[in-house]
């Protein structure tokens, strides 16, 4: 990685990669570093880099910027937001990509130092190399939802944890008292969050529409609908269920090399965890009152296929039909054939 002379280009490439408290970037045209910086992840630090990027693009009158950076959690999301803002009406756009998509471009260009420059010519260079799709920020009511969900997500998990504790033998009373008053407080904090997203929804009549669909379909209730929009957002951006099965992280993924080398096909996990998790309980009900999830499960079980493979191509099964339902705006019907094109 060198700083070079400028050349013409009608793309410049900007890398961005997010921290906490900071983010460094990288300024590509081609092959081509013609600068970098750091900046505070604060709207300070984004009207800071609005500044650097206008007086870097000078040079480059009749060129497009395209921003691009990993999807990491909530330390990015304001940054897309006001790049996205920024952008509209204009020739420039922002990506927001997955980590593991960067992460394998950096092992194929043999990278071997890390740090966050680096990183974020890295990004910069995949951005120039495979011009990753425009970044669709959710609406208000989206970016709730999924807020929203997490928290419940996360309140499930300390129940779960403090459970788990009560249980194992704890026979000081003190503790097992304090252990009940944590329970009791994580039940409050469920049940309010739950009605929070059960206003939102009232007041979201799309989400609302959604919502309904997906719950004529036997194996998913409301919460995991709710997670599930929470999740994907809009199902519009996916062009098939396939492509949202990978998103999810449900794509077999196979090793074969030859003759001598067969590795087990298992799921590529490369993809969204919070709605893998989603559907973990779900596909245990629709395997049992889903004809359809049922069907496909109890064949692969009679195969002698083991019962997690089983329920992954359930789930993947699963999340087709939801992307179904919604696609269609129709409710569940198992009679249902689609036509093959």
């Amino acid at each position: 990685m060198s700083r070079n002379t400028p050349k013409t280009g009608t793309c410049i490439s900007l890398g961005i990669d997010i921290a906490k408290a900071d983010f460094a970037v990288a300024l590509l045209d081609g092959e081509c570093l013609v600068g970098e910086g750091t900046f505070a992840n604060t709207q300070g630090g984004f009207a800071k880099l609005a500044t650097w990027c206008n007086r870097q693009m000078k040079a480059y009158p009749d060129a497009h910027l395209h921003a691009c950076m990993e999807a990491t959690g909530s330390y990015g999301v304001e940054l897309a937001f006001f790049l996205h803002e920024r952008f509209s009406g204009t020739q420039h756009k922002v990506s927001v990509v997955n980590p593991h998509q960067t992460s394998h471009h950096a092992k194929s260009r043999l990278l071997r130092n890390k740090t966050d420059q680096i990183d974020a010519e890295n990004i910069a260079h995949f951005c120039a190399t495979h011009h990753p799709a425009d970044w669709q920020p959710p609406t208000e009511a989206q970016r709730r939802l999924k807020e929203l969900s997490r928290h419940l997500e996360s309140i499930e998990k300390s129940m779960t944890r403090e459970k788990n504790r009560l249980e194992s033998g704890i026979h000081d009373k003190s503790i097992q008292r304090q252990i009940k008053q944590m329970l009791g407080l994580l039940e409050e904090q469920k049940q309010q969050t739950q009605s929070e997203i059960e206003e939102l929804l009232k007041q979201d009549a799309s989400l609302l529409e959604q919502a309904r669909l997906l719950v004529t379909i036997p194996g998913v209730g409301r919460i995991t609908a709710v997670k599930f929009l929470a999740e994907v957002q809009d199902f519009q951006l996916f062009d098939s269920a396939a492509k949202l099965a990978a998103f999810a992280g449900l794509s077999p993924s196979k090793k074969q090399s030859g003759t001598s080398v067969r590795g087990k096909t298992s799921l590529s996990k490369q993809g969204n965890g919070h709605l893998r998790t989603a559907l973990y309980m779900p596909i245990l009900a629709a395997m049992r009152s889903n004809p359809i999830i049922k069907t496909l499960t109890d064949r692969l079980l009679a195969e002698g296929r083991p019962t997690k493979v089983a329920m992954a191509a359930g789930m993947r099964k699963l999340l087709h039909l939801m992307y179904g339902v919604l696609k269609s705006g129709r409710p569940f019907d198992p009679n249902f054939v689609p036509l093959r094109t």
